[in-house]
C-alpha cells in the first residue's frame, strides 16, 4: 500500500516529467483505435483496394505507437536517474526501485486505456464522417465496435510490458552511485571526420541524381531507383548531422575572427560539444518531416487527381470492352447482339452511335537516343521477361479510319506509313522515331501526333505510344508477323464508347450483373475465349474515391503520426538543451555576457537547431519530386503543374504545423533558461 500511494504522489508531485509520456501513450491509443475502428467498419468494407491502405496504416500506427512509447519512457527514465538514486542512498534496494516505477508504469497504462478509450469513442464519429466524404459513402451506419477496444488495449498491454522490461533491465544493470549521477553525464567531444563527411555530401547527392535522372525511365525501373534513392539518402542523411556539421563547426572554430564573438564563441562551443547528443535526433525530426511530406503529398496528388483519370478513362460516360476477338466483324457482331439488341429491346428504340475502334498492342523497344524502331526475334523472345527493365515500351496500334472517326486529325497514310502519338507528353522529351523497322519491313513515321480525342489515355507501366497504320489489312500484317516469334500472341480488342442515359446503362448493368459481372463470354476468341465487359464513369469514379480517399485518409492519419514523432524529439530536444544550456548561461552572465547578448545567443541556437532539418526535409523533397512524379504515373496522376501545386501546398501546411510545434516547444526552453 506504501508503494501505491508514493507512485500516485510521484505522479502528482512530477506530472510536469510524467505529461509528455503520458500524452504519447494516450496519443498513439487514440490513433491506433480510430483507425482500427474504421478499418472495421461496413465502410472499410465495401471500399475494396482503399481497405488495404487501412490494414498497412494501422501496421505503421502500431510500429510507430511502440518506437514513440519506447523513446518517450526512456526519456523519462533517463530524468528521474537521480530521484531513483535518492531512493537508493535513503535505503530503498533497486528491487523496490523497480516495483515503485513498475507500479507507475501501471496507473499510467490504467488511465491511457482509460482516456484513449473514451476520447477514441468520441473522435471515431467525427473521423468517420470524414472518413465517408473522402470515399463518398453515402451510409453513415458506423457503429462502435468493442473488438477494436479490446484489440488496441491488449496491443498497448504488449507494449507497456516490454517498457517495463526495459525499466527492469535500466535500473539493475546500474548501480546506485550511476543513478544518481546519470542524469548529469557528459559528452566527449565528437570527432569531425573529412572522410565521413565527405561520404555524408556523396550519399545524398548519388540519391538526389537518382531522382533528377528518372525523368525518362519507366516507372517500374522508377520503383528500384525510389528505393535506392531513399537507402542513399538516410545514411547520407544521418551521417550529415553526424560527421559533416561537426567538421563544419570545429572548421569554423579555426577561424578566430569569427570564432571569438560571444555569440559565436557561445555557440558554436555548445554545438561541437553537444553535437553527439543532437545529431541522431536531429536526423531522426528530418526523415520524419520528409516522410509526412511525402505521404501528404502523394496521397493528396492521388485524390486529387480522380477527375483527371476517369477524363483519361472514359471519354464518352458508358464504355464497352471486348477482347480477344478474331477481328473487327467478329467484335461488331458481339456488339450488335450483346449491347445494341438489349438496348433497343429495353428502350423500344435505340439509335445512339458508339464511337469504335479495334486496336492491338506489342511490347516494342524504346530507346529514345535511337531513329529506328528494329523488331526482331531475339528482342521478342525476351521482351515479356524484360518488363522490368528501361529498354521496353507498349505500343497500342489502330487504323487511321477508325482514328479519323473518333473526331482526330490525321493526314491520309499510305502503306508501310505510319503516325505515332506518346503517351507521356509530360515528359521532357517525347519520343520521336523515324523508322519502325518490323521484321524486315520498314515503315516510315510520317506525322507526329500532339493530342487524341474520344480514346481512353493510356498510363503506363512503361512507356506506351499509340500507333496508327493504314488499314486493317496492315495491321494483321503486323500482328501474324509478332505472333510467329512470341509465346504470348497480340490479340484484337474492340472498344466501343457512347454517352448512355441512366436507363440505358441501367440495362447494360443489369445484363452484366446476371452474367458474374460480364456482358458476354464467348469461345470464339483467339485466346481461348473472350469476354466483353460494360463500364461507365460514375462507377468508375465512385470505386476510385474509394481507394484514392483510403490512401488520403491514411495519408494524414500518417502525415500527423510523422508531426507526432517529430514534435516529441523536438519537445524532448528543448527540454534537454534548455536543462544542460541554464548553468552554461548562468555561467556566462556571471563572467559578464549582456542578457540581451544570452537571448541572441539562445536565439540563434535554437533556430538553427529546429530548423535545419526542416530546411534539409524540405530540399530532400525538391529534389526527390521528379521521381515521385514517376511513380505517380503507376496511379495515371499526370500534370506538372497540378503537382508542382500539391507539392507547394504540402509544403507550406506542414511548414505550418512545424512551426506551431516550434513555437509551443521553445516556451519550455525559454522557462528553463529563464527560471
Amino acid at each position: 500500500m506504501f508503494y501505491i500511494k508514493l507512485a500516485f504522489n510521484n505522479l502528482k508531485q512530477s506530472f510536469r516529467q510524467f505529461a509528455p509520456f503520458f500524452l504519447v501513450s494516450v496519443t498513439t491509443f487514440i490513433f491506433s483505435n480510430i483507425t482500427l475502428l474504421i478499418m472495421i467498419s461496413p465502410t472499410a468494407e465495401s471500399m475494396g483496394t482503399g481497405a488495404y491502405a487501412l490494414g498497412l496504416a494501422y501496421i505503421v500506427l502500431t510500429l510507430f505507437s511502440a518506437v514513440l512509447c519506447l523513446y518517450s519512457y526512456n526519456f523519462l527514465l533517463k530524468q528521474r536517474y537521480q530521484e531513483f538514486g535518492l531512493y537508493n542512498i535513503l535505503g530503498m534496494n533497486k528491487g523496490q526501485i523497480t516495483w515503485l516505477s513498475t507500479l507507475e508504469l501501471i496507473i499510467i497504462y490504467l488511465v491511457t486505456i482509460v482516456l484513449g478509450s473514451l476520447f477514441s469513442a468520441v473522435l471515431s464519429n467525427i473521423s468517420y464522417l470524414i472518413f465517408a466524404k473522402l470515399v463518398q459513402y453515402d451510409k453513415l451506419n458506423f457503429s462502435i465496435n468493442p473488438v477494436a477496444f479490446i484489440v488496441t488495449i491488449f496491443l498497448f498491454a504488449a507494449i507497456f510490458l516490454f517498457l517495463e522490461f526495459v525499466n527492469i533491465v535500466r535500473i539493475r544493470r546500474t548501480s546506485g552511485l550511476n543513478l544518481f549521477g546519470n542524469q548529469n553525464q557528459g559528452e566527449r567531444e565528437p570527432r569531425g571526420n573529412i572522410i565521413l563527411a565527405l561520404v555524408s555530401l556523396a550519399a545524398i547527392g548519388y540519391g538526389y541524381y537518382l531522382s533528377v535522372t528518372s525523368g525518362d525511365l519507366s516507372a517500374l525501373v522508377g520503383i528500384t531507383r525510389f528505393f535506392q534513392a531513399i537507402i542513399a539518402v538516410i545514411f547520407g542523411t544521418y551521417l550529415f548531422y553526424i560527421s559533416f556539421i561537426t567538421w563544419y563547426l570545429k572548421f569554423r572554430r579555426k577561424n578566430k575572427r569569427y570564432f571569438y564573438k560571444p555569440e559565436h564563441f557561445v555557440n558554436t562551443s555548445q554545438m561541437i560539444f553537444r553535437m553527439k547528443q543532437n545529431a541522431v535526433g536531429l536526423a531522426n525530426i528530418t526523415l520524419l518531416a520528409i516522410m509526412a511530406f511525402v505521404t501528404v503529398f502523394s496521397t493528396v496528388a492521388l485524390y486529387g487527381n480522380n477527375e483527371n483519370l476517369v477524363r483519361m478513362q472514359y471519354p464518352k460516360n458508358s464504355l464497352v470492352e471486348i477482347r480477344d476477338v478474331i477481328d473487327r466483324q467478329d467484335a461488331q457482331t458481339i456488339l450488335a447482339e450483346d449491347v445494341i439488341a438489349p438496348l433497343q429491346e429495353g428502350q423500344g428504340t435505340f439509335s445512339k452511335p458508339f464511337q469504335q475502334y479495334l486496336m492491338t498492342s506489342f511490347a516494342i523497344p524504346y530507346d529514345k537516343s535511337q531513329d529506328t524502331v528494329s523488331l526482331n526475334q531475339e528482342f521478342v523472345s525476351q521482351a515479356i521477361t524484360a518488363m522490368a527493365l528501361n529498354n521496353v515500351g507498349n505500343l497500342l496500334v489502330v487504323t487511321q479510319d477508325d482514328f479519323r472517326a473518333l473526331g482526330n486529325d490525321l493526314p491520309v497514310l499510305s502503306q508501310n506509313q505510319v503516325a505515332f502519338h506518346d503517351y507521356n507528353q509530360q515528359q521532357r522529351s517525347p519520343y520521336h522515331f523515324k523508322n519502325l523497322d518490323w521484321f524486315g519491313t520498314n515503315y516510315d513515321n510520317v506525322y507526329q501526333i500532339k493530342s487524341i480525342k474520344n480514346m481512353q489515355e493510356m498510363s503506363s507501366a512503361v512507356p506506351t505510344g499509340l500507333l496508327v497504320v493504314a488499314d486493317d489489312h496492315q495491321l494483321e500484317e503486323m500482328r501474324s508477323t509478332y505472333n510467329q516469334f512470341t509465346d504470348y500472341p497480340s490479340t484484337y480488342d474492340y472498344v466501343a464508347l457512347a454517352d448512355l442515359n441512366k436507363e440505358e446503362q441501367q440495362i447494360l448493368e443489369e445484363k452484366s450483373q446476371q452474367n458474374n459481372g460480364v456482358l458476354t463470354v464467348y469461345e470464339e476468341g483467339e485466346a481461348e475465349g473472350g469476354v466483353a465487359f460494360f463500364s461507365t464513369d460514375s462507377n468508375f469514379r465512385d470505386e476510385a474515391m474509394k481507394m484514392t480517399g483510403g490512401f488520403l485518409f491514411t495519408g494524414f492519419l500518417l502525415g500527423i503520426a510523422f508531426l507526432l514523432g517529430a514534435a516529441l524529439i523536438i519537445y524532448y530536444k528543448q527540454l534537454s538543451e534548455g536543462t544542460q544550456d541554464k548553468q552554461a548561461y548562468k555561467i556566462l552572465q556571471e563572467v559578464g555576457m549582456s542578457l540581451k547578448q544570452v537571448k541572441k545567443t539562445i536565439n540563434s541556437q535554437i533556430l538553427l537547431v529546429f530548423f535545419l532539418p526542416l530546411f534539409i526535409s524540405v530540399v530532400h523533397f525538391i529534389f526527390a519530386l521528379p521521381i515521385l512524379k514517376k511513380l505517380l504515373l503507376l496511379f495515371g496522376v499526370q500534370g506538372d503543374q497540378f503537382m508542382y501545386t500539391v507539392s507547394i501546398l504540402t509544403v507550406l501546411g506542414i511548414f505550418i504545423i512545424y512551426f506551431i510545434i516550434y513555437r509551443l516547444t521553445s516556451r519550455t526552453y525559454y522557462r528553463i533558461i529563464e527560471r
